[in-house]
């Protein structure tokens, strides 16, 4: 029974934190606007592009070197790490955008929308109506296994890489993730989480969902008081629709028995890893991208789990920084 529990737990928690030819696309404008922000002022534009039958919702704060960020998932959206990585804009252009079915991003639910192959062709999209003919990429959790995915397929058009608590890259991680979810939370949590899943109406599902949340994170950070401040921003078509997206997007990937590491040896890419040691996917994921990528490395941060960003957020982007700016980033264990 508990092991039905924990499976229906890790898909819900995965959806929350955790994505070819050339489709049409039309950049229609949101908004442009400048504000009061670090020591002067940093543009921010946001606005929605076509892709095939998707319209994709962007914001993008900064100037300089364009960094795409992919948020986690399947099913997430970009607010969920807007917050905790905004200040890389002091530096870069930093472009966030929902992934297609959540957030502010529409698409239709079914399997010829929601797939890998839309999800990859997304970021050219995205990226051409921008005019990026190279970027690099931040990809957290989910969002690291999509930015590898992206860079097997276009290794030219991506310049460097960060990946920040990754899903590992191959189908053997699920069944170890979910593994360590379940050995982190007690009967207690899986009543909890019930019991707030039989609560959801129409009028609460975000307030519910936010709470399913913190108590579902308490297995991805090992200092449990620091969700007392954690804000998930989930807004309700992500929590209406996030299990959907996510149930499908694993399906594929899992009929297809996913491995993508052998694929790594071919890249030229720089890419750093920032992996927390206490992260229920264990490091032997990220260390085998380092293992197989020529030009890779890796962090290990001690008592940090799933989310860097948001446990040491001044460290987290403070190498990151570093190294998308050609800085020596040291080892930390």
């Amino acid at each position: 029974m508990k092991q039905e529990q924990s499976l229906t737990l890790f898909k819900t928690l995965f959806s929350i934190v955790l994505v070819i030819t050339l489709l049409s696309c039309n950049n229609t404008k949101e908004s442009k606007e400048r504000v009061p922000d670090y020591a002067g002022t940093v543009q921010i534009d946001s606005g929605y592009v076509k892709s095939g039958n998707a319209t994709l919702f962007y914001k993008s704060i900064g100037q300089g070197e364009p960094i795409v960020v992919l948020h986690g998932g399947p099913g997430g959206y970009f607010n969920h790490d807007y917050l905790y990585l905004k200040d890389l804009g002091k530096n870069h252009r930093m472009i966030f955008f929902d992934q297609r079915g959540t957030g502010k991003s529409e698409c239709n639910i079914n399997e010829s929308e929601i797939n890998i192959a839309q999800f990859v062709n997304d970021i050219s999209v995205l990226s051409d109506s921008l005019k990026l003919e190279k970027f690099n990429l931040l990809g957290v959790s989910w969002g690291g296994l999509l930015s590898m995915m992206y860079t097997i397929e276009n290794p030219k058009r991506v310049d460097k890489i960060v990946l920040i608590g990754t899903a590992g890259l191959e189908e053997a991680f699920l069944a170890d993730l979910n593994k360590g979810i379940s050995e982190r939370l007690n009967q207690d949590d899986f009543n909890q989480f019930q019991a707030l899943e039989k609560s959801i109406t129409d009028d609460n599902i975000t307030k519910i969902k936010d709470k399913q949340g913190k108590l579902l994170y308490k297995a991805y950070v090992k200092d449990s008081t620091i969700l007392k401040k954690f804000n998930s921003n989930i807004d309700v078509r992500t929590a209406k629709l996030q299990t959907k997206v996510n149930v499908m997007v694993w399906k594929e990937l899992r009929d297809k028995d996913f491995n993508f590491y052998p694929e790594l040896t071919a890249l030229k890419n720089q890419l750093l890893v920032i992996h927390g040691k206490y992260d229920p996917i264990p490091t032997k994921y990220s260390q085998k991208i380092v293992d197989e990528m020529p030009n890779a490395r890796m962090v290990l941060l001690d008592s940090i789990g799933h989310m860097p960003h948001i446990e040491v957020n001044a460290l987290t982007l403070k190498m990151t920084n570093e190294f998308f700016n050609d800085k020596t980033i040291n080892n930390i264990n």
